[in-house]
């Protein structure tokens, strides 16, 4: 293969993505304008076979226009080129602009052309550019740089005719914010990364003008597909693909995020989008609609998507493609409070890109400790008032006095819909402070995960040799403050008991309005063995002895997404993502049919 080299330091070449033609004396023998030409069918079928491939094809050719049209036309080719540039101007400009519009990285674009000078025109103008002459041409099909991807159905070909007539007809736009309103931009959300891992991959792995994290996977994809599996395994991590179709047409998946959740904090470890929709303002308008997560931003990008200065009013969120459920339903709800621990930790992401208004209270680590918001006794404080003595002795617990407030307790007059779950009441034993009466879930994280659970004998001074050099001085300090506060004023109180439970539920209820609409998920009833749990058979029971008095609870039992155990973990309260969209879409429905009703 003889291409010429970039620079004596270039690195290992670039898959091709796209090739750009020149034409006389390349693509064909002869030169067209000067007394004819003889055309190359063998150059005609590697063209298609590329497109089949995957790979795009271009012209920047020293021409007639309208002659090379017609002559392409004629011979069926035409429609294979995308973006041609056929003038009598030099050819650097416009390898530049034709490089840009395509939105790939010039080291994926190959330039061949039969003119020395030409050639070293496209190296200056468009550095990284790979480029060659004709008499690489015989061999290009057999190339491991050509090998692209079965694309028989052309979808990247058509994919790039979109791109091309936006383009053209943005370009003659007068006003861009006005041609961006006229396009018609829907954004369509798909949960389900799995069933199209690999394209996750290409796009972690091959953007970059608009890879704001660029944490990339393994160049092996098997690894990279294990690697990928694993984070989005993680109940934490909230994932999708994002796909885009505007007047123009359909787009396909142009972007992925995966986003870490712990309570309010929110990291986005994979944040990219192909050039593709480059100039759309798809990627700040969803970085703003999952509420600006923290992200580290990698290298240079082409857009700053923190930017506020422009309100990005021309696209919508789009939840009809592949389902029967549109989300104008939702949008005619004010908002939608979730309230719970993992269960919905892996559900309440689904809602977030179909409501404006999505309120999450979940349970979370505060370092030393678990914050478990989905226990009814920290919704039992919320829900009351509470002495000075009482919030002192809750901060030495290790708590602050947001946790014991909730959006539940402040409507904003509006058709609410809360979703909520307490599986944490039979996970976690209560503390009753002797003296105020309240009760409050305890938990120290390290002391918990070296099994040290009873916590009222715990000897506090064996803390710095239990947890060693694995925590620093401020740390230890904490956990030592809140275990002599513990000891000092409270006693073990076991499992909430279903009087309890019974109590905050109804106190619950009495907070909501008219317009509010409640579904309580109960918890798994069987363990990932089939055996019964008999707590959670329990709390089932009165859920569902509360819903038949009150018109606006639904009790939903996560039993019923459950098509085989397999799907549920051994630890019996976390399930594979299949079960939690289920979940979605079942909830979703069902708030539909609320509205419509």
């Amino acid at each position: 293969m003889t291409l010429l080299p970039i620079s004596s330091s270039s690195p290992a070449r670039e898959n091709v993505r796209l090739v750009i033609w020149d034409l006389d004396e390349t693509f064909w023998q002869g030169t067209v304008t000067e007394g004819g030409y003889e055309y190359v069918p063998e150059n005609h079928s590697i063209v298609i076979e590329l497109a089949n491939r995957g790979i795009i094809s271009s012209i920047c050719s020293k021409n007639d226009h309208e002659m090379i049209e017609a002559i392409l036309r004629e011979k069926g080719l035409w429609d294979y080129f995308v973006f041609p540039s056929i003038d009598w101007t030099a050819k650097g400009g416009r390898l530049k602009a034709l490089v840009q519009a395509s939105g790939l990285r010039p080291s994926t674009i190959l330039f061949i052309d039969d003119n020395p000078m030409n050639l070293a025109e496209a190296q200056r103008f468009v550095e990284g550019i790979q480029v060659a002459d004709p008499s690489i041409i015989p061999e290009i099909l057999n190339s491991p740089l050509f090998k692209g991807k079965d694309d028989s159905s052309l979808s990247r070909l058509q994919q790039y005719k979109l791109l091309e007539r936006r383009t053209l007809e943005m370009v003659q736009a007068s006003d861009p914010v006005d041609f961006l309103r006229d396009s018609d931009i829907r954004i369509i959300i798909d949960h389900n990364v799995e069933a199209n891992i690999d394209r996750a991959i290409e796009l972690i792995n091959r953007t970059n003008q608009l890879n704001f994290t660029k944490n990339r996977l393994p160049e092996d994809i098997e690894t990279a597909r294990n690697s990928l599996r694993l984070l989005l395994s993680d109940l934490h991590v909230q994932s999708c693909l994002v796909r885009v179709v505007d007047r123009y047409g359909d787009y396909g998946y142009v972007g992925f995020f995966a986003m870490w959740i712990n309570g309010s904090q929110r990291v986005l470890k994979h944040y990219c989008f192909s050039c593709r929709i480059l100039g759309m303002k798809v990627e700040t308008w969803l970085y703003h609609r999952l509420g600006c997560p923290w992200i580290n931003i990698v290298g240079e990008v082409r857009t700053d998507i923190k930017a506020t200065n422009t309100r990005i009013d021309w696209m919508q969120l789009d939840d009809s493609a592949g389902s029967e459920i549109s989300n104008d339903s939702i949008n005619k709800v004010s908002r939608i409070v979730v309230r719970g621990g993992c269960d919905l930790l892996a559900v309440s992401h689904y809602f977030r890109l179909l409501t404006d208004d999505l309120i999450e209270e979940m349970f979370f680590y505060r370092s030393p400790f678990v914050i478990r918001l989905d226990h009814t006794q920290l919704l039992c404080l919320a829900l009351s008032t509470h002495s000075a003595a009482a919030n002192i002795s809750l901060t030495n617990l290790g708590y602050k006095a947001e946790d014991f407030q909730s959006a539940l307790t402040t409507g904003n007059g509006g058709s609410e819909i809360w979703l909520l779950a307490f599986w944490a009441d039979n996970l976690f034993p209560l503390f009753r402070h002797r003296e105020l009466g309240f009760r409050v879930p305890f938990c120290v994280q390290p002391l918990d995960a070296k099994g040290y659970h009873n916590f009222l004998h715990f000897n506090v001074d064996d803390l710095d040799a239990v947890l060693g050099s694995d925590y620093g001085p401020e740390i230890i300090a904490q956990i030592r403050t809140a275990l002599i506060e513990l000891q000092a004023n409270y006693e073990y109180d076991g499992i909430t008991t279903p009087d309890m439970f019974v109590e905050t539920i109804t106190q619950l209820l009495q907070w909501s309005s008219e317009r509010t609409h409640i579904f309580i998920l109960s918890p798994p009833q069987k363990d990932a063995n089939g055996r019964n749990i008999d707590n959670n058979i329990k709390m089932d029971f009165l859920l569902r002895s509360l819903a038949r008095s009150a018109h606006n609870l639904t009790v939903i039992s996560i039993e019923d997404y459950i098509e085989s155990r397999t799907e549920q973990d051994s630890n019996s309260s976390h399930f594979s993502r299949t079960v939690y969209f289920r979940l979605f879409e079942d909830i979703r429905t069902r708030i539909r049919a609320l509205i419509e009703s």
